[in-house]
């Protein structure tokens, strides 16, 4: 949206000194229809690639939508086990992708997944996925929907908590999970694993007080 205002804006500023200057009655609106096109175009990619590339201006752009980094924390299993999840939060212009990854309380490895579409519903605080998972210790592909909500100051401010849970569709059973973004970058999965244990250890900790 930001994006898309400030080319519109330079394109009109452009426009505005080009066409004056163009004097033949089929030269001027030709002139305003082409310099409007390159102009969109040029500014818009170029924006575009500065978004990609400056973190912070990607953060201030996306503002209360910014949700890229590694999230860590757990779910609660079937059993009621507890395991630890490392996820990468993927963003660009064109949307989300969440790339996860869970381990059983030794640090053996349980599954992986990957987002297939994901809406972030800022205005109301919530992220709402669909994912394929691939359940390592059961040796299955399972397809399901993640519904988290956003634990901020207000309706402005970015997420840095998220809670909901997870549900895969053969069962439709929904799992317990608390999650906390720990950077904005993208932290290896083994650097961030070990963070992921101390953080769910401290998330409950604070909710059993």
């Amino acid at each position: 949206m930001i994006v898309t205002t400030v080319t519109i804006f330079i394109t009109w500023f452009s426009l505005t000194v080009i066409v004056p200057e163009m004097r033949s009655r089929w030269s001027a609106p030709l002139a305003a229809i082409l310099s409007s096109i390159a102009i969109y175009r040029v500014f818009a990619w170029f924006l575009g690639w500065l978004i990609e590339r400056w973190l912070w201006l990607k953060s201030f752009v996306f503002g209360p939508y910014f949700m890229q980094g590694t999230w860590v924390g757990h779910f609660t299993g079937r059993a009621g086990d507890i395991r630890y999840i490392v996820e990468h939060f993927e963003q660009t212009i064109d949307g989300l992708t969440i790339r996860g990854q869970s381990f059983t309380e030794t640090g053996s490895s349980h599954a992986n997944w990957t987002t297939e579409a994901a809406t972030i519903d800022a205005e109301r605080g919530r992220l709402i996925y669909t994912y394929s998972c691939d359940i390592l210790t059961r040796g299955v592909v399972l397809q399901g929907v993640g519904v988290f909500h956003f634990d901020r100051v207000d309706q402005f401010s970015q997420a840095r908590t998220i809670e909901g849970h997870v549900a895969d569709l053969i069962d439709g059973i929904r799992l317990h999970s608390l999650e906390t973004k720990i950077s904005d970058r993208l932290i290896t999965i083994t650097d961030a694993l070990s963070q992921a244990k101390s953080a769910t250890k401290e998330l409950r900790e604070k909710r059993a007080k």
